[in-house]
């Protein structure tokens, strides 16, 4: 079931498995938002190389930039929907889930839901199937109306998860405006100064309000983001080493290989050759 605006605007719910294998065959050639709702209590979902067993019912938002493969899921819904149909980024006054659902989280948000939420979620998916089958000119904001809603139950679950509900709120839009920075330049940006002066911050302040409330350093979240892109392109394209250090910010291929394999403990070309999928 899908909605397809005037000016661009796209929503679909998937719930077919041939339907989903397409869907996620085809990732990458558009930019499209995606939320999984796994709703039996096994699965198994392979994000970016990393595989994650799944035994309960989880939301989990996903972007066409991620590689997906899911190899293993009963019942499911996956809701489909493009930038003109409602961007997370000009909406974040609304849902609150930039640098946190979208843009910016490395590990993967597998959003758990109590039961109380669940029902929640489980009406709203049905307002939305109600929703499709009508046409009218209120159906468009209708349909943005019950995907916010769903956001913010989301949002709000995921805060709870990591805890983030204990910092100010200004704090944690710190974190995630960073987190989308980052998301956004890490191509071309490879230090938190760099950041800092995107978000008027000094470097000091990101370093201790980062570790205060990931434990981690923001040096080691962009490297890790820079990371996970450079394995993605060395297993699912067919560029040159050289050529994807150069898209990755590095100036030349040594530079790039001594940086990869810090992290990775072998040189590009050995990850390639035991890794690629081309």
């Amino acid at each position: 079931m899908k909605f397809v605006g005037a000016i661009g605007e796209y929503f679909e719910v998937i719930n077919e498995r041939k339907e989903l294998n397409k869907e996620v065959h085809s990732w990458g050639e558009e930019e499209y938002f995606y939320l999984l709702w796994i709703q039996s209590s096994h699965a198994k979902i392979i994000v970016n190389a990393i595989e994650y067993d799944i035994n309960e019912p989880v939301l989990i938002p996903l972007t066409s930039y991620s590689k997906v493969f899911i190899p293993e899921v009963d019942e499911f819904q996956l809701l489909k929907y493009n930038k003109s149909f409602l961007c997370v980024v000009n909406a974040d006054s609304d849902v609150g889930c930039k640098g946190l659902l979208y843009f910016g989280s490395l590990d993967l948000p597998i959003i758990k839901l109590d039961k109380e939420n669940l029902n929640l979620v489980s009406t709203e998916f049905l307002q939305f199937k109600k929703e499709l089958r009508v046409q009218d000119k209120m159906q468009l904001e209708m349909l943005r109306m019950i995907l916010k809603r769903i956001l913010i139950i989301c949002t709000r679950e995921y805060k709870a998860q990591k805890n983030l509900h204990i910092f100010e709120n200004v704090k944690i839009d710190l974190i995630r405006d960073f987190s989308f920075q980052v998301e956004q330049n890490f191509r071309i940006y490879h230090k938190v100064a760099d950041y800092g002066r995107i978000l008027n911050k000094s470097p000091k302040t990101i370093s201790n309000l980062f570790k205060k409330i990931t434990g981690n350093s923001p040096l080691k979240f962009i490297h890790d983001r820079i990371m996970v892109e450079a394995r993605n392109m060395l297993a699912y394209s067919n560029l040159e080493v050289s050529q994807i250090g150069y898209d990755l910010g590095f100036h030349d291929v040594q530079a790039f290989s001594r940086f990869f394999k810090r992290y990775q403990e072998i040189s590009p070309s050995v990850f390639r050759n035991q890794n690629h999928q081309i």
